[in-house]
Parts: structure tokens; C-alpha cells; sequence
């Protein structure tokens, strides 16, 4: 597998071909030829001071700069310097330059363009004329371009768009289909003053494509960087779609505050950003911004006509009333909730036919489901028999479903089960779109459970293990739309599985749910930290899905839509995700191998251990802690296994010093977790900690000897001094030249930047340092240029556990190990100079040496992607 490295950092400075060349910024006006405006640019005076490379690189600037601010006269200087000319390249430019510089409509101009072409005795003019005529008919796969000097960074623009148009022709998609993509195109993400001519001619359609296969995120960076300050109406208008694709990224902070920017009256827009911040969890913001809108705009003719996703109903006033209800209580304001929704029931509006006082009344039920079940009961059985008798079958099938709820709840097990069934037949077909799958099954399988617990449920668990992955991960869609009680999120599920197994001692199967769902966990990301490329693809795909439903994301209809075959891919990776990764644990795993796996569940922490006994049988033992006695536990083993006698795990230091396994393998935590190492290891115990990421490694464990061991890092870290100085050989960098057979990198600083408000950025867009140069946890994931170290060693930071954990996450992913050494100079030294001893030796076994390594220097900690085998 392949690790995604950027190519630059703040000390490279890359140039191009001729030099010192900085080609265009973001901004259109000030875009600079070796620190010249371009707009300023004395053409006919210093033409002449410029290399024929040089020229032939520039003219396309021109002729765009010129053709977009319709200057006549300096279309008479360029076309006045280019006659002179004997270079045929630039002759070729002269006519292409002609064309534009006229008053054609655009089936003129391809009439101009095609008369140019036939002029086969010169081959410039005929690449040229074939370039401009497949940029006019949208022809963004042709790379005629390519054949042109000079032309490096618009072939490498086509060579992507190319690509791009090749995955949107596919039905079927593989894995690293993001990352090929990522890589074609990695100039114009890292290289700032990356620009193209005649760009408004093809990014918007490109950041439309890029959205259409899944990355959104990618195309509002794209689209940000090339519509700043750019005069031309599409360009404008694809500035405008950036809060759209940062929405589908699922990156809510960054689209309301995009949009805030661009200050638009427009209706749809206003309920797109209420729609963000609903979905964002922004919720007193939602109430503010409903506040200062008129009433009558929320509800305009023009949404009026369209079905708000949070009810399944036309928009109304009343509808987004109850919203705004449930939005208070969702902020944690109840009483406010109760009174917006007292209010609502005495009023005589309608949903789609049906009495909104019962709506608002069914709500007051909803909340209210637990902590008084016994009203919600009632509140609810009398809507249903109101419901069935006036023929409003919506109100009849929520109310059915959370009285099921609500006798649940009450303990009433028999009579919440006959609700939940007789719901399933009450709505007609063509409201089939309203079926509430989580909520409904969910509170069918709690009840199974409570009657049924020796029945087999595996058919209904499956079924809302699939409702869970297939949407995202909002509070918000889960009361409002889909009606759920706030106590019965995913959360509520897992504890029913594991309570529920646990009692029947099938320990294999909770640690095979808890492993699945920390690796779907894993693969999430919260509003605002989408990191982009393979790990935010999850994410991203799943908001693209639920945000097609929403009127408001609709601003595109054709260009907003993901294309179903990438949809049919991720949703075949989201179950591999949610796969069982305990059934290989039971089965008989390698004699070497004790396992020992935890879990956060609300507050609750569960710790399952898996060791040998004998030859052939295997246990299971678990403990479930409290959140002050995980706390304890953490200060308890602050120091070292003598002071750690807690329990069940004093016991458990008992029977792993007579296990003969060679490794402990310790799954690595998402939060805080006590020292293993002191907990279950003293010093005469045989295992060796080995921690991991539950991600399938091949190989097991093994690592070849593809590792570099560098007195220092910053030769390594991109090996600028070996690719030399041109534009051409960075952009192709593990391409062309030879490269080392693996990076090798030792972070010996981070920095915790801060936003422009103060607070400190995501984790994946903070740098790390090695010597001078540095790099972000997004450049690791975005770009695949060679082949990693699939052995990395690094100084383990003090005071950032998080930096930690989602550096060796991101590594796990990739298949690369790596070694944390504590941060202490002469223990590194130690390291390194041992690693380059066995790799001069040519004889690094991790299976063999590690131990050897690990009593030699005590606190290294080695990170697998998959459990030692």
C-alpha cells in the first residue's frame, strides 16, 4: 500500500522551467510574471527582455488576462510581438491569440479554430487549433495540449481531467480511485501559484465532476482557489457553490461561515444554511436565524412547492415551528420545547392534510418517552385512535410507533411488541417514504430481546446495523425526521447487544460488535474536520446521500448528485467497516498472542482479554468499569505494575505471566487509557506490549526491510536536494527520478495553530517539524507518490495524546508500523543506530527483534496496523 505524502513544505520553493518564475496567484489581479503585474505589463518594451521559453510559458496568461479584461490595445501589443516572431511555437500562438482577441460568438469561433487546424505542415498550429476547438465543445479528456512546449502545468490540468472523466464513465469503482485522482492533480493542491489559462472554462465543470464521484471537499478547495477575485460570471457563480460541496463534505462550520461571506438574500440559500446549522448542531443559531426572518420568506410560494426532508412534508410555517420546537429541546432547553409546543397544539394549521395540534402534541409524547412514560402513553394512544377514525394515516403510524416506545418504557413488553407490528401496515404505498426503519426496528428488537432473549435476532440486528452506516451521524435527523427517542441513539443499541450477550457469556460476539463499531467510529468525522481523501470519503458520502433529499442542497440538480456507482462502492465498504473483526479471534488464533481489547460505551469502559490456556482452548474475560473507576484506574497505574492492584486486573497480571505468547497485543484507544504496560506486565512476565489498529494487516506483523534510519530528517522527508530544482521534477516526484525505498520520519515538534478566533485547528491541519521542513496529517492522507517506510520511527510527543493516536492512525491505514521512542536524545540514538545495524545486516525481523530492541531501551511502544499473528 501506499503512503500519501506531500511534496512541498514552507522551505521548498518550487520554481519552474525558467527559473524563478512565480506563475499566477488566487487572485486574478494579482497574478505575476517574476514579480510583475501582469495587467501592468509593458509588452511591446519588454518582450524582448524574456528566453523563448519563457515567452512560449506566458502567452496563454496573456491572451486569457487580455481576453477577460477586453483591452484592445494590448491585444494589439501581444499581436504585434508575436508577428515579429520566427519561433513557429509562438506563431502558432499568434493565430490562436487572433481569434480570441475578436468579436466572435462562440460557433464563429470554432469555425476560426477548425480552419486553423487542417495546416498539417505545422504541427503547433494543429495541436493548438485541436486544443481550443475540445476546450469550446467541453472536451476536457483531450491532452493535445501536451504536445505543445512549455505547456507543463495545463497538460498536467488535462492529464487529471482526463482522468476524472474516465472514473465518471466507470459503473464500478476500486479502492484508491481518490487517491490516483489526488495524485494527478497534486500540483494544483500544494502548489498555491498553480493556475491555468481560460480556467472558468473548465474548473466549474471540474468541481461539479469531482462532487458527482464523491469529493466534495476536494472540489470546494478547488473551486475557492480559482474563483477568487476571477471577473468572469461562471466564476462567480462556482463561488457560490462552495458552501454546497463544503455541506456535502459534511463540513457545516466551514459552508455557514463560506456563505455568511457571500451574504446572499436568496430563499433557497437562507434555508440551506438553517438546514447546516440544524444538521451542524448549531441549534440556538437556528433559532436565531428563524428569528430574524420573516415568517412569510421561510415559507415563500417557492418553497412551499417543496418537501422539507425534516418532516417528509411540504414546507410550511407550522411544519418549521415544530422544528424550531424540537430544536430546543435538542439545545437543552426543555421548558422551552414544552411551551413552543403547547402553543402549537391550539392552532387549526395543517401538514399535508393533517392536524398540526396532533403533531405538536405527538412531539410533547416524544420527548417526554422516558422520563414520563406513562403520559406519552396516553398522549399517544389517543392520537392513534384520533388518526384511524379521521383517515390522517402519518399521524396514525407515528403515534403507533411511539406508543410502542412508551409501553417499552413502561415495562409493558407484550403490548409495545403488538404496536410496533400493527404499525408496520398503516401507511399506504405512497407514504411508504415515510417509514421510520431505525426507530421502528430498534424498538422492535428491544422488545424481542426483553421477550425473547434465548430467540434468535441476527436478521433484525443486521437490519439496523445497516439503517445505523447508511446515513450520517446526526442527533438532529434522528429526533426530528425520524422520530427516534433521544435515549435510543446507536449508543442505546450497542448497550442493548452487549448487556444482552454479556448475560449469555458470548463475549466473542461483544467484542466483535465493539471492534466494528470503533472501526466505524474511526472512519467519522465530526462537522468541521473532514480531513478530505480516503479518510474523509466515509464521511463525505454519506452526507452527499442524506443532503440529496434536502431541497435547499438542490441548487444544481444536475451537477449536485453523486453518481450511483459510487454510492454502490461505499456502501460495500461501509459493511466491510462494520464487519465483525472479532471472528478471526474466534477461530484459533497464533499460540504468540494474547489479545486485549477495550471500549468506551456512554460511561461505561469495557476491557475484554483473550489469552491461550493449554494448546488448543482459547478464553474470554472482560471487565466493565465505570467512568470514576476508569479514572482511578489511569492515576492507580500512573507508575509501574507494582502500584497496579486493582481488581480484576491484579488477577489477570496473575494468569498472563504463565501464558508463554510471546506478544500482548493492546488495541490502541480513542481516549484516555491507563498504562498497560504497568497494569498487566511486572517484570518477570514473557509478553512484550504490542499496541494496534484493528485494520487487517496482510502480513501479520511482518515487516520488511523496506526502512531508512537517518541521523536526521530533513533530507529525507521529501529528499528535495536529490530531484532537483524544476517545476517538472516535482510535480513527477517518484516518477522520474530515484527515490530512496522508504521515508523515513521523525516529528520533533507540533504545532498547535490556532484558528483566527483562537481556538486550536483539527488535529489533521496542525504541522509537525523534522529539522527545518514540516508537514500536516492531511498531506499523509491525500497524496500517493512512492512507496512508504513500512517501518517508521518518531519521538513520541509529550502532552498530545491526540496527535498520537491519529498519527498512528493515519499509518495504520497505510499498512506502515511504527515505533514511538520516548523523548529522550540518547534513546533515539540508541534506536537509530540499531536499526541501521540490522539494516546494513539486511536481516530486520520484527517477529524476532523487537523484543530484543524493546528490553534494550524500556517505554518504546510499537504500533501495527493489524494484531501480531
Amino acid at each position: 500500500m501506499r503512503l500519501y505524502l506531500s511534496v512541498f513544505s514552507r522551505n521548498i520553493r518550487p520554481v519552474l522551467l525558467l527559473g524563478c518564475l512565480c506563475l499566477v496567484s488566487n487572485a486574478l489581479a494579482a497574478r505575476t510574471f517574476q514579480g510583475i503585474d501582469l495587467a501592468d505589463y509593458d509588452i511591446e518594451d519588454d518582450w524582448g527582455d524574456l528566453s523563448a521559453s519563457e515567452r512560449r510559458l506566458m502567452v496563454p496568461y496573456f491572451i486569457d488576462e487580455i481576453r477577460l479584461q477586453r483591452d484592445r490595445d494590448r491585444a494589439q501589443e501581444l499581436n504585434s510581438v508575436l508577428l515579429k516572431e520566427k519561433d513557429p511555437v509562438l506563431l502558432a500562438w499568434q493565430k490562436i491569440a487572433w481569434i480570441y482577441f475578436q468579436d466572435f460568438s462562440q460557433q464563429d469561433r470554432v469555425q476560426q479554430l477548425k480552419k486553423k487546424q487542417p495546416e498539417r505542415q505545422d504541427r503547433f498550429n494543429q495541436y493548438l487549433a485541436g486544443h481550443f476547438i475540445d476546450l469550446e465543445a467541453g472536451n476536457r479528456q483531450s491532452t493535445d495540449i501536451c504536445n505543445l512546449p512549455g505547456q507543463t502545468l495545463w497538460c498536467q490540468w488535462r492529464k487529471f481531467t482526463s482522468a476524472l472523466r474516465a472514473q465518471l464513465n466507470r459503473s464500478r469503482f476500486a479502492n484508491g480511485y481518490a487517491a490516483d485522482l489526488m495524485q494527478a492533480s497534486q500540483v494544483f493542491w500544494v502548489h498555491k501559484n498553480a493556475w491555468i489559462p481560460f480556467a472558468e472554462e473548465e474548473v466549474p465543470v471540474v468541481c461539479d465532476q469531482l462532487y458527482q464521484i464523491g469529493l466534495p471537499l476536494e472540489a470546494a478547495i478547488l473551486a475557492e482557489r480559482f474563483s477568487y477575485q476571477h471577473p468572469a460570471k461562471a466564476m462567480r457563480e462556482l463561488r457560490e457553490r462552495i458552501p454546497f460541496y463544503l455541506a456535502g463534505a459534511g463540513d457545516f462550520g466551514s459552508a455557514l461561515q463560506f456563505s455568511g461571506q457571500l451574504q446572499s438574500t436568496d430563499i433557497k440559500t437562507i434555508h440551506a444554511r438553517l438546514d447546516w446549522m440544524i444538521l451542524g448542531g448549531y441549534y440556538q443559531a437556528a433559532l436565531d436565524l428563524i428569528d430574524r426572518t420573516d415568517p412569510g420568506q421561510l415559507s415563500s410560494p417557492v418553497m412551499k412547492q417543496r418537501i422539507d426532508p425534516f418532516s417528509g412534508m411540504h414546507y410550511s410555517i407550522d411544519g418549521l415551528r415544530l422544528r424550531s420546537a424540537l430544536l430546543y429541546y435538542l439545545h437543552g432547553d426543555t421548558r422551552s420545547a414544552a411551551t413552543a409546543l403547547q402553543r402549537l397544539a391550539n392552532i387549526e394549521g395543517e401538514l399535508d392534510g393533517e392536524p398540526v395540534r396532533l403533531f405538536a402534541r405527538l412531539r410533547m409524547a416524544q420527548i417526554m418517552l422516558q422520563d414520563n412514560p406513562d403520559l406519552a402513553h396516553k398522549i399517544a394512544e389517543n392520537i392513534t385512535y384520533q388518526a384511524q377514525a379521521e383517515g390522517w394515516y402519518v399521524l396514525e403510524y407515528y403515534a403507533t410507533v411511539l406508543d410502542g416506545w412508551a409501553e417499552y418504557f413502561r415495562g409493558q413488553h407484550y403490548k409495545a411488541l403488538i404496536n410496533l407490528i400493527k404499525a408496520r401496515g398503516i401507511l399506504p404505498p405512497k407514504k411508504r417514504s415515510l417509514y421510520l426503519g431505525y426507530s421502528h426496528n430498534l424498538g422492535l428488537l428491544a422488545v424481542r430481546l426483553a421477550l425473547q432473549p434465548a430467540a434468535n435476532h441476527d436478521a433484525l440486528i443486521e437490519t439496523i446495523q445497516k439503517e445505523i452506516i447508511k446515513q450520517p451521524q446526526s442527533k438532529a435527523l434522528l429526533v426530528i425526521r425520524d422520530w427516534v427517542p433521544i435515549q435510543a441513539d446507536p449508543d442505546f443499541f450497542r448497550g442493548l447487544l452487549v448487556n444482552h450477550w454479556i448475560k449469555r457469556k458470548q463475549y466473542a460476539r461483544v467484542a466483535g460488535l465493539l471492534l466494528a463499531d470503533r472501526r466505524w467510529q474511526d472512519s467519522l468525522f465530526e462537522a468541521g474536520h473532514n480531513p478530505g481523501a480516503e479518510r474523509g470519503l466515509i464521511t463525505s458520502i454519506n452526507w452527499i446521500q442524506s443532503l440529496s433529499d434536502f431541497a435547499s442542497q438542490k441548487t444544481r440538480p444536475d451537477s449536485m448528485q453523486v453518481k450511483p456507482g459510487v454510492i454502490s462502492f461505499y456502501k460495500t465498504r461501509l459493511a466491510e467497516l462494520y464487519r465483525s473483526q472479532a471472528a478471526g479471534l474466534q477461530e484459533k488464533p497464533a499460540r504468540q498472542s494474547a489479545y486485549l481489547m477495550s471500549y468506551q460505551l456512554a460511561d461505561n469502559y469495557y476491557v475484554f482479554l483473550y489469552y491461550p490456556k493449554g494448546r488448543t482452548e482459547w478464553i474470554w474475560d472482560y471487565v466493565r468499569l465505570g467512568k470514576n473507576d476508569w479514572q482511578a484506574l489511569i492515576k492507580e497505574c500512573a507508575g509501574s505494575a507494582e502500584n497496579c492492584q486493582s481488581g480484576q486486573f491484579s488477577a489477570w497480571q496473575k494468569t498472563l505471566q504463565g501464558i508463554e505468547s510471546r506478544w500482548l497485543n493492546i488495541m490502541n484507544q480513542p481516549f484516555e487509557e491507563p498504562a498497560w504496560e504497568h497494569l498487566l506486565l511486572k517484570n518477570n512476565t514473557r509478553l512484550v506490549p504490542v499496541y494496534f489498529q484493528d485494520w487487517n494487516w496482510p502480513n501479520g506483523g511482518a515487516v520488511p526491510n523496506r526502512m531508512m534510519a537517518p541521523d536526521n530528517c530533513q533530507d529525507y522527508i521529501f529528499a528535495s536536494q536529490k530531484l532537483g530544482q524544476s517545476m517538472y521534477a516535482l510535480e513527477h516526484w517518484g516518477r522520474t527520478q530515484t527515490m530512496p525505498a522508504g521515508i523515513y520520519l521523525w516529528p520533533n515538534e507540533i504545532s498547535s495553530e490556532t484558528t483566527s478566533k483562537g481556538t486550536p485547528r483539527p488535529i489533521y491541519l496542525r504541522r509537525f517539524q523534522c529539522s527545518s521542513q514540516s508537514l500536516r496529517l492531511w498531506d499523509l492522507d491525500r497524496f500517493a507518490t512512492i512507496a512508504p517506510a513500512t517501518l517508521v520511527l518518531y519521538a513520541r510527543p509529550n502532552g498530545d495524546a491526540e496527535f498520537e493516536a491519529a498519527w498512528n492512525h493515519s499509518l495504520a491505514r497505510q499498512g506502515v508500523a511504527s515505533l514511538a521512542v520516548p523523548g529522550v536524545i540518547k534513546q533515539q540514538d540508541l534506536v537509530a543506530s540499531w536499526l541501521r545495524s540490522q539494516r546494513r545486516q539486511d536481516q530486520f525481523d520484527l517477529g524476532r527483534d523487537f523484543r530484543l530492541l524493546y528490553t534494550a531501551v524500556p517505554g518504546l511502544r510499537l504500533h501495527l496496523p493489524g494484531p501480531m499473528q
